[in-house]
């Protein structure tokens, strides 16, 4: 595990944990306090948030009968326990807090494609677009934001599902991508931005070939 994103949050909300080998069958994320990390709905995510360098999870919050709140993840370590068995873990951890639930995210479809292409990320917590939110793409080892600007319908912006064209100044490189709501920003997700073509680029700008 190289990070998690994000680490600080309260029970319930989501984490994108950050590293390599995890391998491509799903295992096990376990918060502190032997608390197993809860996976996104298949039904709206797919099958697609455990990955080899990947994992989204929701920080776990165990309801009872009785809302009994040592049921839920505390502050501590993280651990992955991959489908074999074998174990890693963060020390540096997840620190639980009582702050407003952020928006998550669990899928980007595609998740590479050249600038100005389409994308729709899906998750959960984006209500209706207020004047200071935005998806912002990020290039690895940059902290330079680079916003969406463009928002195709369908499926435009609803509560789960946002639609995008990735920005056209975007770095042709790997990017994360995350959404924010005002102050408050989502976990992200890789996006590849690639290259366009010679042949595309012609076609671009009304060139023969």
């Amino acid at each position: 595990i190289n990070a998690l994103d994000k680490d600080n949050g309260p029970v319930g909300n989501w984490t994108t944990i950050k590293g390599c080998w995890f391998g491509t069958a799903p295992g096990k994320v376990m918060f502190s306090d032997n608390k197993e990390g809860i996976v996104p709905d298949p039904a709206q995510c797919g099958n697609g948030t455990w990955s080899n360098e990947r994992i989204v999870r929701e920080v776990p919050k165990l309801d009872s009968p009785t809302n009994d709140p040592s049921n839920d993840a505390v502050t501590g370590p993280v651990s992955v326990i991959r489908n074999d068995g074998e174990q890693t873990t963060f020390a540096a951890g997840f620190q639980v807090n009582t702050d407003q639930l952020d928006p998550g995210l669990c899928k980007v479809a595609p998740n590479t494609g050249q600038r100005d292409e389409p994308a729709t990320l899906t998750g959960r917590g984006y209500t209706t677009k207020g004047p200071n939110d935005n998806v912002m793409f990020t290039a690895f080892g940059s902290s330079t934001d680079m916003p969406v600007t463009f928002y195709p319908t369908p499926p435009g912006w609803t509560d789960k599902e946002i639609g995008i064209r990735v920005p056209s100044d975007a770095v042709i490189a790997p990017n994360e991508v995350r959404v924010d709501k005002g102050p408050q920003s989502s976990n992200s997700l890789p996006y590849v931005v690639t290259a366009a073509s010679a042949c595309a680029t012609s076609c671009q700008f009304g060139n023969d070939a």
